[in-house]
């Protein structure tokens, strides 16, 4: 997964991979700041949430959780 942030914390290009496939997504709503940060992605028409990200910052890298399909993944995010 990648996620482009722009001038305000805005997202600006969701991008979603799962199994090798592209999965069409947008961003449905997103919250972002020094200590943490969460989104959601949805797909295009916003009537099934795809994937929900909840991380803390933890040195110079955010650990948390990704919630898909009704299961919990532990991520590690890094800023590039």
């Amino acid at each position: 997964m990648s996620v482009l942030f722009g001038a305000a914390s805005a997202v600006l290009r969701p991008r979603l991979i799962v199994g090798g496939r592209n999965v069409p997504v947008v961003m449905a709503q997103s919250w972002l700041d020094d200590p943490e940060f969460r989104f959601d992605l949805t797909d295009p028409q916003a009537r099934q949430r795809e994937l929900r990200i909840k991380a803390r910052r933890n040195g110079n890298v955010f650990d948390g959780s990704a919630w898909r399909d009704g299961k919990r993944h532990w991520v590690r995010c890094r800023e590039t």
